[in-house]
């Protein structure tokens, strides 16, 4: 049985890498789930609040919302999700479009690189149980949420591979 603290939200429209992604993470120890579009993946976001403890999202999705605003959206839902952006274009926009504190993976990448992306995102995050859900203190609080610096991790990380060299 997985740890339901360790569920993964995976967006991908391409079945091929639905599944690769959802077999590196598996590998890794993480449960996931899969949406084929951004508007699939706010529905799960928003019916299942506390569910997911992080986001892997394609940038280009077909239809909207797009990767970007997925991210966005799971931000204001869960303010403490560890997001993954996978995109084998626009990474040049990433730190203009990316939510703080997030990673991108360059495809094509290496399967390991997916749970090394959520497990160093989830290592950075304190104990679940002494943070509180974006939810938890009404709407007023959650509009408070400090983006900060836009701490990315990217010169550590930006396409992980000096985590396989």
């Amino acid at each position: 049985m997985r740890n339901s603290e360790l569920f993964v939200l995976v967006v991908e429209d391409e079945p091929v890498l639905q599944d690769i992604v959802h077999e590196a993470l598996s590998h890794g120890g993480f449960a996931s789930e899969m949406a084929a579009s951004g508007e699939t993946a706010v529905t799960l976001l928003q019916n299942n609040r506390g569910k997911y403890r992080a986001l892997i999202t394609d940038i280009h999705l077909a239809g909207k919302p797009i990767g970007w605003d997925v991210a966005k959206r799971a931000r204001e839902l869960s303010r403490e999700i560890a997001v993954v952006y996978m995109s084998g274009a626009g990474a040049d926009k990433w730190r203009s479009h990316g939510v703080p504190k997030s990673l991108l993976l360059n495809k094509p990448f290496a399967s390991a690189q997916v749970a090394t992306a959520v497990s160093q995102l989830l290592n950075e995050l304190p104990p679940r149980a002494s943070r509180p859900e974006a939810g938890e203190y009404g709407s007023s609080q959650r509009s408070s949420y400090r983006a900060g610096p836009r701490d990315r991790t990217h010169d550590q990380m930006s396409d992980c591979r000096s985590l396989l060299n």
